[in-house]
């Protein structure tokens, strides 16, 4: 059984009264190399929004947190959407943003807008980021994705049915931040590992119809069955 003692004055003053939030006290901190900052020392908030249903006509490339898939910052289906279609404010991001999933970030919902979303509209229970100059996006979104930024998340949210992280909260969570030359090393592995993990991906997901073009060609063509090609 786990106990903590939490005196009058620290429960008075804290933001948020749960036992989540008081459990995970700075003490718990991982250790690192680095000199830590906020998460708002190293990005601004893009607060543009947009009423899609000004122009009912117009097509928007639309991402929602259903979107976004938890743990590997890749998104899928994001919708090609009329203005009609999106009820409700949206917010605005660009290509080099990083989009975070406040509500429920225990799914752990990042994504790092690549080129092939030039711009796009998504869900106000999104926040924005736009990466300041002393941090590399894709080493930031790596970070925002990892346990540590999402265990501190999941203590600072409010609400029962539909638990979400508020923004200032969120930007006042503390990180590793190494010198840029460090970060340009990671990067490099970072991208070098995902471009494998996206290649072995897509070899599982062709492997059932390998196999059952594999079986069709040997049933009835009487080709042999030939093994998977993995470069």
């Amino acid at each position: 059984m786990f106990i903590k003692i939490i005196d009058i004055d620290t429960i008075s003053t804290s933001p948020i009264w749960s036992a989540q939030y008081f459990s995970m006290a700075k003490t718990n901190t991982p250790n690192s190399l680095f000199p830590r900052v906020r998460i708002q020392d190293v990005v601004e908030e893009r607060k543009e929004t947009v009423n899609p249903q000004s122009s009912p006509y117009s097509g928007y490339t639309y991402v929602g947190l259903e979107n976004i898939e938890s743990n590997i910052r890749t998104v899928f289906m994001q919708a090609e959407k009329k203005g009609a279609e999106v009820k409700s404010t949206s917010k605005l991001f660009k290509n080099g943003d990083i989009l975070y999933g406040k509500l429920r970030p225990n799914l752990n919902k990042v994504y790092l807008v690549d080129e092939k979303i030039p711009i796009g509209i998504c869900t106000t229970e999104i926040i924005v980021l736009i990466p300041k100059n002393n941090v590399l996006p894709e080493y930031l979104a790596e970070i925002l994705l990892s346990d540590d930024v999402r265990q501190r998340a999941e203590s600072l949210t409010r609400g029962a049915s539909l638990p979400r992280v508020q923004v200032d909260d969120f930007l006042n969570i503390e990180i590793p931040l190494p010198d840029l030359e460090t970060q340009r090393e990671m990067v490099e592995f970072i991208q070098q590992h995902r471009d494998k993990w996206f290649y072995y991906r897509s070899i599982v997901n062709d492997m059932p119809q390998h196999i059952q073009n594999a079986l069709f060609e040997r049933l009835y063509n009487g080709h042999p069955m030939l093994a998977f090609a993995t470069g």
